[in-house]
């Protein structure tokens, strides 16, 4: 695996109050300061899938790719 990718992508287990309580397990790369790409997977999907993006473009942008509700680890 390619070390850039294990270095540079954050996960966390995310909980939002709105509308009701929900949490979603979200992966993060790059720097909040840097311009923001949210990353949404398709039917069946996992933010997994974008991992090896987000290591390629974290360097300028500030990734974000959320589990959607039953899908991946949320």
């Amino acid at each position: 695996m390619d070390t850039r990718l294990e270095m540079s992508v954050r996960q966390d287990l995310v909980s939002l109050e709105w509308p009701e309580r929900l949490s979603l397990y979200v992966r993060f790369a790059g720097d909040a300061h840097q311009p923001t790409l949210l990353m949404i997977h398709g039917w069946g999907g996992s933010s997994r899938y974008f991992e090896p993006l987000m290591a390629l473009l974290s360097d300028a942008y500030y990734c974000i790719a959320p589990d959607m509700p039953g899908f991946g680890d949320s």
